[in-house]
């Protein structure tokens, strides 16, 4: 009897190890675009607090970019003066303009707190 692996078996051993790195090699990608979203969403909201921070001492602009090296990301205030009686409801965005992320913060305030 010959020792060894024939050529069919042999073949079929590459294959199965060459599917299996296709999907390990796929799966990998996906999770770093995973936590690179991740990364973006979670940066967008630490901005949007320290938006509302601002805005709550008395911040009169309504929209604008922030300061480097945050410069990809847009922030827009929405006021609603009517939403309850005695205070304002505002909607605070904030866009990434190198992608298609958007977070919104809402939060509700007494009446002359922010002025527009």
């Amino acid at each position: 009897m010959n020792k060894g692996f024939t050529l069919i078996e042999v073949m079929v051993a590459l294959a199965i190890v060459g599917g299996l790195l296709v999907t390990l090699l796929y799966t990998v990608g996906h999770h770093l675009d995973v936590a690179a979203r991740h990364e973006t969403v979670t940066k967008a909201v630490l901005l949007a607090r320290e938006k509302i921070g601002t805005i709550r001492a008395g911040t009169r602009k309504a929209e604008g970019d922030f300061p480097p090296p945050d410069q990809d990301y847009h922030w827009r205030v929405d006021v609603d003066q009517e939403a309850y009686f005695g205070v304002t409801l505002f909607k605070l965005s904030v866009t990434v303009t190198n992608g298609d992320e958007k977070v919104v913060l809402q939060e509700l305030m007494r009446e002359g707190v922010f002025a527009q």
